[in-house]
């Protein structure tokens, strides 16, 4: 535990000596999103309530899959099952999760049920912390810790850094058993791009499996592309350019620039381009992708075709009140951008795939997972039975009906056929989840989030392009190669 905090500590002194655009504060893809604004998905047996005319949602097609994804974890055919005779009978399972409010209620229901209804009489204890930070600091020592958890939530690069001090474990093997693990017809079942997105190429391990998902997706405001002579939402950058660039010319912003890592790294995957090599163990951020994406983001800001976010997180009420053409944003703010829309301009609004120089739309996806915590072959196993139950269709169906993100399995969708007809942008954004591709799943990625979107926004004030990406590309790696050192 040494070790991680001093290297936690080398990475506070990093922080400090970065310009910070946004008063040092980190921000994750996707914030928690208000309780307010959840989505409530009726039962099959409910009548549909009917949409109101004024906030109508535009038509947007959806591209068709020409590359199916595959899972990394292999099949189980191969594999000797080391848990066969692992007996997690009596075992209890303490669970840190970050839910609140309705959300936690719901998960407090779901553990109850599998509380009594689990044939090995596993008894489940779920414990809110105010988020996986949280459970980051106790974890690895920050702040003490009164019990251990044995399944904890975590985002992918604070599952590497557990793996390093080897916290957690390799979630293959529980995947792969031939008694406890996942039949190959239901493997199938899931978005193979959201589990792969825990899977840890450096180790070679699944270091998490996900609950749910978002996707990073292009919002657009229909009235006002029409308005400004254009059918349809940009397919590529170089459309992109000329719609908000006419939205200028109109008075209107075409793009509000946040300098959100998240958003940069969409556009760049866009492009064909990627934040680290194939093998996850070294930093490109000074390749000519990433080069060619700031600079054609600097461009924009220098003709005045983009502007820089006024705050935070603040698109839906600007998209809302009819004065942004483009937002890129996560699917989980959807109700955001609806409220905003019917307390607006009530206008004609929808979703779709980034623009993008790829065959197919590559789309960033994200989100936190469950990890199995270092403890007895029993407790490990009685956790991973949890979790699974929690992965099964009619958990998640449930789960989706409270949560604002994606369910991860494909079947769910038929049970919300009615509902997805009846919210044509969710519909969108889920058929777009075949098209994923995840941010680097490596310790101290938070950091060098940071020295991306700060070095963007000195980008776009005027920086040099290539020195200020050789610049953080070079630091990324110290940190990076730091962190992988024993």
């Amino acid at each position: 535990m040494r070790r991680i905090t001093m290297l936690f500590a080398l990475l506070l002194a990093l922080l400090l000596l970065v310009g910070c655009e946004n008063d040092g504060e980190t921000i994750r893809a996707t914030p928690e999103p208000d309780d307010s604004a959840t989505i409530v998905v009726p039962e099959a047996t409910s009548e549909a309530t009917e949409t109101a005319a004024p906030t109508e949602v535009a038509t947007t097609p959806t591209p068709a899959v020409t590359a199916e994804p595959t899972l990394e974890v292999p099949d189980a055919s191969s594999e000797e099952d080391t848990l066969a005779d692992v007996d997690p009978a009596g075992q209890s399972v303490l669970f840190w999760h970050t839910q609140s409010a309705e959300r936690e209620a719901a998960l407090q229901e779901l553990v109850a049920q599998f509380n009594e209804e689990n044939e090995q009489g596993i008894t489940v204890t779920a414990a809110a912390l105010e988020n996986p930070e949280a459970i980051y600091d106790r974890l690895t020592g920050q702040i003490a810790a009164s019990e251990e958890p044995d399944l904890v939530v975590a985002y992918q690069d604070q599952a590497a850094e557990y793996r390093q001090e080897e916290l957690i474990i390799d979630l293959s093997p529980y995947i792969q058993s031939a008694t406890w693990g996942i039949e190959g017809e239901s493997r199938q079942d899931f978005f193979a791009a959201f589990v792969n997105s825990d899977y840890n190429a450096l180790y070679g391990e699944q270091l998490g499996f996900p609950l749910e998902r978002s996707v990073e997706v292009l919002y657009y405001n229909a009235d006002l592309l029409k308005t400004l002579g254009f059918d349809a939402p940009p397919s590529n950058w170089e459309a992109f350019r000329e719609m908000t660039c006419a939205a200028k010319e109109k008075g209107v912003v075409g793009y509000q620039l946040t300098g959100e890592a998240s958003h940069f790294a969409s556009m760049l995957f866009s492009r064909g381009g990627d934040l680290m090599n194939e093998a996850q163990d070294e930093y490109t951020l000074d390749s000519a992708q990433v080069v060619e994406t700031a600079e054609y983001l600097k461009g924009l800001y220098e003709e005045g075709c983009i502007t820089l976010a006024p705050a935070s997180f603040s698109d839906p009420d600007e998209f809302g009140g009819g004065n942004l053409l483009f937002s890129i944003a996560s699917s989980a703010f959807l109700p955001r951008f609806t409220q905003a829309v019917e307390a607006g301009y009530k206008g004609k609004w929808a979703v779709t795939a980034l623009p993008h120089e790829t065959p197919d739309p590559v789309m960033n996806i994200y989100g936190s997972s469950l990890s199995i915590l270092s403890r007895t072959p029993e407790k490990q196993l009685a956790a991973w039975l949890f979790l699974k139950w929690m992965t099964e269709p009619e958990q998640q169906l449930r789960w989706a009906e409270i949560g604002n993100g994606f369910p991860v399995r494909k079947s769910v969708v038929e049970e919300l056929d009615s509902y997805l007809a009846d919210n044509p942008n969710y519909e969108v954004a889920f058929n777009l989840l075949d098209f994923g591709k995840s941010e680097p799943a490596v310790a101290g990625y938070d950091f060098t989030r940071r020295l991306l979107a700060d070095g963007l926004m000195e980008i776009v004030r005027g920086a040099d392009v290539s020195t200020t990406l050789a610049d953080i590309n070079e630091e990324a790696n110290v940190v990076l190669e730091s962190l992988k050192a024993e």
